[in-house]
């Protein structure tokens, strides 16, 4: 079944789901938000259950670094307070994910995107 939630708490008991899926959603909200997510998603999770998690990655060269700077700088005045991607910019969305899942693994494309898969087990 696919279910669709806001990011609070989700309607689901915990251990209760394989997997939980997100898709460029996290560079709009705060660091203390991104956190609070992350761990609602562990708490769903059952036991080897999975988070897939696409999010901008940091790309490899300086020119990429500062066009997606402008980018995402624009985007995120738009609809979000721009400090919320700052951090995401440097491709550190994978380390917090860290600090949330034991087993976080990144898969770059491009340097455009991140996938991270992580899992409590």
């Amino acid at each position: 079944h696919l279910r669709i939630g806001k990011t609070g708490r989700l309607p689901l008991a915990d251990a209760s789901v394989d997997a939980v899926f997100s898709a460029l959603v996290f560079h709009l909200l705060p660091p203390l938000r991104r956190h609070e997510v992350l761990r609602e998603f562990r708490r769903v999770l059952k036991p080897g259950g999975r988070a897939y998690l696409a999010e901008f990655g940091a790309p490899p060269s300086l020119v990429g670094r500062l066009n997606r700077f402008y980018i995402l700088r624009v985007w995120t005045r738009l609809v979000a307070d721009e400090r919320h991607a700052e951090g995401l910019l440097l491709g550190r969305f994978p380390a917090e994910c860290r600090e949330v899942f034991p087993h976080v693994e990144v898969e770059s494309f491009r340097g455009a995107v991140d996938l991270v898969t992580a899992s409590a087990a």
